[in-house]
């Protein structure tokens, strides 16, 4: 019978299973097809505290996101790539999951090995690090981060609020997210703030901003654009007519020249503009 049905109507008749995981898992294992169709669904809202999940998603970093971890002699070369690209299916990653990939990472990392049973040197300094400067697994969020927007086909809500306490890396982040913005075709809705985002990052999202045809909401309050960020912002929301909410408060892009940085915000009539000043 299920030869006969068109794989549309069993991925809806699967998706009612989504909150059945030991179910839909021993479904996926029964031919090629209803693996197809059931590997989305369960990717759709994984458990971002799973280390298995951290391990997929290590392994799927391309080469500049894998770079921000090799001081930390993080480095995966060895192990077999993921059949699926299984991050296309995540479809939001809110910032409530934060935590809870922070809890994966940490158990990943207790089980990170090298060359058998000897515990990688690294495990050490990562627990530490974790606990006081937190700068490892903060490489490893924003390379996850930078990556989820870059192979998230489905992904339609981004929200990272001040997570990242290590202003250099996150902008470098940052930067790379607005790349990814660039010639992203899915996202609706994108959160960054609190995150320490300056003038470059600012002039980075303008870019992209001018060639996004799909985000329709996004917040940078409480960053450091700047000025001039705030006007690469501004002079490419006079392009952009989808973007329809920004919220850029406290960022210091006020000076001497505002009443030309408030004109041109305002010139796009499609576009709600949440400015204030602390």
């Amino acid at each position: 019978m299920l030869a006969t049905l068109p794989n549309e109507c069993l991925f809806e008749i699967f998706k009612n299973l989504r909150f059945y995981n030991a179910c839909l898992f021993s479904c996926l294992l029964v031919n090629r097809q209803l693996c197809r169709i059931i590997i989305p669904i369960l990717w759709s809202k994984p458990k971002f505290n799973d280390k298995r999940f951290v391990l997929i998603c290590l392994l799927t970093l391309n080469h500049e996101e894998q770079t921000q971890l090799i001081p930390f002699n993080i480095m995966l070369q060895n192990e077999p790539k993921p059949l699926f690209e299984y991050t296309s299916y995540i479809t939001n990653f809110e910032n409530e999951n934060y935590n809870h990939l922070i809890s994966g990472i940490t158990s990943w990392l207790k089980s990170f090995k090298n060359g058998g049973n000897k515990e990688h040197e690294l495990y050490g300094t990562m627990f530490r690090g974790f606990f006081r400067a937190d700068r490892p697994t903060n490489a490893i969020i924003c390379s996850l981060f930078t990556m989820f927007l870059r192979t998230s086909t489905r992904l339609k809500n981004l929200t990272f609020i001040g997570n990242i306490h290590n202003k250099i890396m996150f902008a470098e982040t940052g930067k790379a997210i607005a790349d990814a913005l660039y010639v992203n075709s899915s996202l609706d809705s994108l959160n960054l703030n609190s995150n320490e985002l300056d003038t470059e990052v600012g002039k980075a999202m303008a870019k992209a901003l001018r060639k996004n045809t799909t985000l329709t909401n996004l917040n940078l309050d409480h960053n450091q654009l700047g000025f001039k960020g705030g006007m690469a912002l501004a002079e490419a929301l006079c392009e952009n007519r989808t973007l329809g909410s920004l919220s850029i408060g406290d960022n210091d892009i006020i000076d001497r020249k505002k009443s030309t940085l408030s004109r041109i915000f305002w010139n796009n009539p499609f576009l709600q503009v949440t400015f204030y000043v602390l």
